[in-house]
């Protein structure tokens, strides 16, 4: 052990490091300057998401889902007929219908930035198919076996819960442009 100037005992290991900055005081500001300056330019653990993180992977999981759909009950109709009372009339138009908003679902989700406009339109059309499902499984509109019923509710609920994942995502798009009011 040794003694500072002052008198105060130290090892010499803080005797080197008081004399350090002696040894090259232009290498070790630098070395010490890029440390801080790296440090600082990384960021810390992950990037935050974006506002329409979640919107945007709703949307697009409901896009395939609906095209998904939208191909089995085109490639499937005539089969489903018999079990579910599901009519090829009926599932063929579906089945159109389904791919065409598959189509524009994924359109939506290519923005950018997905549209505040666009978010309201997706979430009311779920929220309108959800409920015309709802009406079809219990209003003998389509001669729908008990079966088809069922079919009818798990797409009524499916589809419930895009919307509300979508209108999740819609709030969360809206909040940045509510704290600037």
């Amino acid at each position: 052990m040794t003694r500072t100037a002052a008198g105060t005992p130290t090892t010499a290991n803080a005797n080197a490091a008081v004399d350090a900055p002696t040894a090259s005081a232009a290498t070790a500001g630098t070395t010490a300057d890029t440390a801080a300056h790296t440090t600082a330019a990384r960021p810390v653990g992950p990037a935050p998401p974006s506002p329409d993180e979640l919107l945007r992977a709703a949307v697009r999981l409901d896009a395939w889902a609906a095209g998904a759909f939208g191909v089995f009950l085109l490639a499937l109709g005539s089969l489903i007929d018999g079990p579910l009372g599901l009519p090829l009339a009926w599932s063929v138009p579906f089945g159109v219908a389904m791919l065409g908003g598959a189509l524009a679902l994924a359109l939506i989700a290519r923005y950018p930035e997905i549209p505040a406009p666009l978010a309201v339109l997706v979430v009311s059309c779920n929220a309108a198919s959800s409920a015309a499902l709802l009406v079809l499984a219990f209003v003998d509109l389509v001669p729908l076996t008990g079966w088809g019923r069922v079919f009818m509710l798990c797409g009524a609920a499916i589809v419930a819960a895009f919307a509300a994942v979508e209108y999740v995502g819609l709030a969360r798009l809206r909040a940045p442009e509510r704290a600037r009011t």
